[in-house]
């Protein structure tokens, strides 16, 4: 059946919403009326549709509502794994007695679906999902395979300044809520997260396969905002690290780059913002971030290993030093790249690794074309 032929769905509408809605509108266009016909003593009353000229209208509608019922029906085959159903159940416990409960579950283990289950489960009637732009369309399949008897909107962490004011939402659910993690001050969107929560008071839910991947101190900004969190006694992140993280000094060696490669003309590669921050202290203004002013002068360029490890040429480089390391092989493989060509042979490029750090494990992980998760952590440090 084409989309034409029925009525669109509406935004957060279930395919049981759907069907209460079409026979909402088929009842609207099926009104009878009462109607007088004939005269004297061969007169009678006989009703007739309120709206006559509603045929096409009608048509469309009973072909929505069939359409509607059967995609009901086939949700109603789904259900729930056993470990998910134990999730459910124990994570509603938690959710009643703190307003809030973290779904740390494996990947691939059905953690969209625990979350609109356990939505569900505490009789929710209005949810916001909060998850990233690629994830959405999966995520609403989800929810129209499931058929709970709530609204559900899904939306990216960039749009949250536009559902401020749409409802006092029941729960939301935060997605991949590590990326709220950054410190030592909030990142944006922990801040957008934050004001939505003061604002509606929800229930709230937290998912992730990687809650704390760099550093357990990633966990203070995921959760600050909810009103119920274990570090609500303290004003900001750096009071949390007085008592409960151990603060010590790094020396982020920036000069021994400059002294190692001195008249090369070298790209080079960082993670983290203090790190370049740190190349341009020793570097100086024979650093830059334009790839024009690197082919056009001598000086070096520093590019984050993300942004710049797909779509630009260094092939001016002599050499690719690599401040720190990525735990994606994607970003491994693509910017140590930057400098082939086909004159070219082969590239220089280094890796600089703190003693003892965990730099070396993760290289030995994306060489193989593999992420380094926290299974690998727990492998490498036998966690």
């Amino acid at each position: 059946m084409i989309q034409s032929e029925i009525v669109e769905r509406q935004p957060g509408y279930t395919n049981r919403a759907m069907v209460e809605y079409c026979e909402l509108l088929l009842g609207i266009v099926n009104k009878q009326v009462p109607v007088k016909v004939g005269r004297g003593k061969t007169s009678a009353i006989e009703y007739q549709y309120k709206y006559r000229d509603c045929d096409a209208t009608r048509a469309r509608l009973e072909k929505s509502l069939d359409f509607y019922k059967i995609q009901q029906d086939m949700s109603k085959k789904f259900e729930f794994r056993p470990y998910q159903n134990d999730i459910i159940v124990a994570a509603y416990d938690i959710l009643m007695e703190h307003g809030f409960v973290y779904l740390a579950m494996e990947v691939r283990t059905g953690k969209t679906l625990t979350s609109l289950g356990l939505a569900e489960y505490a009789t929710c009637k209005t949810v916001l999902f909060v998850t990233k732009k690629k994830a959405m369309s999966s995520i609403q399949d989800d929810y129209e395979m499931l058929e709970p008897g709530y609204i559900l909107r899904v939306i990216n962490y960039e749009s949250l300044h536009h559902v401020m004011n749409e409802y006092k939402w029941d729960m939301i659910i935060l997605d991949e809520a590590h990326g709220l993690g950054a410190f030592a001050k909030p990142s944006e969107r922990a801040l957008m997260v934050k004001g939505l929560i003061a604002k509606c008071d929800p229930l709230v839910v937290l998912l992730s396969g990687t809650p704390t991947p760099e550093s357990y101190s990633q966990m203070y900004h995921q959760v600050y905002g909810i009103p119920g969190n274990p570090f609500r006694e303290f004003q900001n992140f750096y009071r949390f690290a007085d008592k409960h993280v151990r603060v010590t000094q790094k020396k982020i060696n920036g000069l021994f780059i400059k002294e190692q490669f001195a008249g090369c003309k070298i790209g080079i590669f960082y993670k983290f913002k203090e790190e370049f921050n740190a190349l341009q202290q020793v570097f100086g203004d024979q650093l830059t971030t334009e790839l024009s002013v690197f082919e056009d002068t001598d000086k070096n360029i520093a590019l984050q290993i993300v942004s710049g490890r797909e779509g630009i040429s260094l092939k001016k480089a002599d050499y690719l030093v690599y401040y720190n390391i990525d735990f994606s092989a994607t970003s491994y493989w693509q910017s140590k790249d930057r400098m082939t060509t086909k004159e070219r042979a082969f590239n220089h490029v280094y890796w600089i690794f703190s003693k003892g750090g965990i730099e070396y494990e993760i290289y030995k992980a994306v060489t193989k074309k593999k992420d380094y998760t926290v299974n690998h952590f727990k492998k490498d440090f036998y966690l």
